[in-house]
């Protein structure tokens, strides 16, 4: 339901702010042909009238409670949440301009294959553009830097494949060549980043330690 009302609520923002944008442009017009036509009276009534709140402090909470199974511990202060964002699912998907922008498609999600095409590359480039932005201003290190680089390079592997995908299909000769070349297919593979990430397990005490590391107290005799 959180889910659902996110969602509900983020496509209606949008609608509502465009239609609030339109009356701002009315109320505008309205009032300059007040001042042209000398209602001085009429023109601080209506100023005032429209600075009013609404009645009884009306407001829509901005974020719902997260989906169960994203934060169990959801208003508990628990120290283990404090040190990460909450996790919200996304109000927004990346195929909201393709089904309610400019360029609606009625038939949507059943689009064309060129229309995806596009997609894939152009959620591509957003995503490097959006990564390099966010390494650039605020870097993560640790545990934590590991498991987003790790995410984000899940999905550029995502949307490479998909790519591979549409490559395929739009090439006959490439297609018959990655099917039946074991050698070619891997080359293919690494070239575009789809080969299994490698994760390099702790190796402990390759080195000897630095002096820093040694205990400061040295027992001189067993108890």
């Amino acid at each position: 339901m959180a889910f659902a009302f996110d969602r509900y609520c983020a496509i209606n923002e949008k609608i509502f702010s465009e239609r609030l944008n339109r009356l701002a442009l009315r109320m505008t017009e309205a009032l300059e042909v007040m001042k042209q036509l000398g209602m001085e009276q009429e023109l601080d009534e209506a100023l005032l009238l429209s600075s009013e709140q609404p009645p009884w402090n009306f407001r829509r909470p901005t974020l719902t409670p997260p989906v169960p199974g994203y934060e169990p511990g959801y208003g508990l202060d628990v120290p283990q949440l404090r040190s990460r964002q909450a996790e919200y699912p996304p109000v927004e998907r990346p195929t909201d301009a393709m089904e309610f922008g400019e360029g609606a498609d009625a038939h949507f999600p059943l689009v064309d294959s060129y229309r995806m095409e596009d997609f894939t590359v152009q959620c591509t480039k957003e995503l490097e553009e959006r990564h390099g932005e966010i390494r650039e201003a605020a870097p993560t290190t640790g545990v934590e830097g590991e498991a987003w680089e790790a995410y984000v390079a899940l999905q550029k592997k995502a949307l490479a494949r998909q790519q591979l995908i549409f490559d395929l299909c739009n090439d006959t000769e490439l297609r018959e060549r990655y099917d039946a070349d074991d050698a070619f297919r891997q080359q293919i593979l690494e070239e575009r980043g789809i080969v299994p990430l490698e994760i390099e397990e702790e190796r402990l005490h390759e080195e000897p330690r630095h002096y820093a590391q040694e205990p400061a107290y040295h027992p001189f005799r067993k108890s």
